[in-house]
């Protein structure tokens, strides 16, 4: 999932939680967390497409780790070329995610090429909201070539 304060990654770690205490699941499923590269809180401080993760001081940076070390995940940080090909591939299924959900998809990716996430498992990734929140930097990033997005 992507992840900017990190509060998306709380509410699954909690939810799966409550889930495993109750017998709903056997199992704790693991987190993966994304982040575009150039605002991940570890490395650059530079602007991004992907605006919904750029918090560079997540103030429960320290539980959002623990919950990704407590599952069994992991963290990963993509480059804007990489979020913006998600953005690509998705719209061609006929999706419209924001630049953040394509963070998500770039980062599972990028797990899945370096064996993080395997074939066999099941994964899912969370599109945590709709393009239309960003649709003219969408838009401005496909002027001069608006077929380059289907």
């Amino acid at each position: 999932m992507p992840a900017g304060a990190g509060s998306n990654v709380l509410g699954c770690y909690l939810a799966f939680s409550e889930l495993m205490r109750s017998g709903q699941i056997r199992k704790m499923p693991k987190l993966f967390v994304c982040q575009p590269l150039n605002c991940s809180p570890l490395s650059h401080r530079r602007k991004t497409v992907s605006e919904g993760t750029a918090i560079a001081h997540p103030l429960r940076l320290a539980q959002v780790v623990n919950a990704v070390r407590e599952t069994g995940g992991t963290t990963i940080a993509v480059e804007e070329e990489a979020i913006v090909e998600a953005l690509r591939r998705i719209a061609r299924l006929g999706l419209m995610p924001e630049l953040t959900s394509a963070t998500a998809v770039a980062g599972f990716d990028r797990l899945s090429q370096v064996g993080a996430i395997q074939a066999r498992e099941e994964t899912v990734v969370l599109l945590t909201g709709t393009g239309i929140k960003n649709a003219e930097a969408i838009a401005d990033m496909y002027s001069d070539t608006p077929e380059t997005l289907v």
